[in-house]
């Protein structure tokens, strides 16, 4: 146990912050094909070519939605993605570093449908699951700063795939497809 915890100790370290842009089918039709959500992430160097990397992202969204018969209803979703996977660094030219990365996903995602009317009579409609999936992209870091504590940007396209997530009357919500993800990162 405590081989392991000196080797992490030794390990680079790298923590940032990034923006995720992820395609996303609505089975109501009510919401944007494209989300984005800010995150974390942290990696740790297993090798000087191979890392494991943890992200996570969250999302709110409300909308005010409008029925035919003018009645006004609110609908509010979030959602929590975590993703563990390896990355693997190509080759570093000057400040450029390409890599590829697969992910594990996990994703728990919560929707309510209110009516937005003061008096609150109406009873909400809520909805909430968990999902499984994967994600593969490539991508690369630009150095900006290349000391002991550096200071990295990265961007990053590929494609992410998560079971589709069932919320009974609510109707399925399904994110596949494109995604971009782009941050800074500190290294250590």
């Amino acid at each position: 146990m405590m081989l392991l915890i000196a080797t992490a100790l030794a390990a680079d370290v790298d923590v940032g912050f990034d923006v995720m842009s992820h395609t996303q089918h609505d089975g109501l039709e009510l919401e944007k094909d494209r989300v984005h959500a800010p995150g974390v992430r942290i990696g740790v160097d297993l090798n000087p070519r191979l890392s494991t990397v943890l992200t996570w992202h969250h999302r709110r969204v409300v909308e005010q939605l409008s029925l035919p018969d003018e009645t006004a209803l609110e609908l509010r979703r979030g959602s929590d993605q975590w993703d563990i996977g390896l990355r693997a660094d190509i080759y570093r030219l000057w400040r450029i570093e390409p890599y590829v990365l697969a992910q594990g996903s996990l994703l728990w995602s919560r929707t309510r449908l209110d009516d937005d009317t003061e008096d609150d009579l109406g009873v909400p409609i809520r909805g909430s699951a968990m999902d499984f999936g994967g994600l593969a992209v490539g991508g690369f870091d630009v150095i900006l700063v290349d000391r002991r504590v550096g200071l990295r940007a990265g961007v990053e396209f590929g494609y992410g795939w998560l079971t589709p997530t069932e919320h009974e009357e609510l109707g399925d919500v399904h994110q596949k497809g494109f995604l971009a993800r782009g941050g800074l990162r500190m290294t250590f």
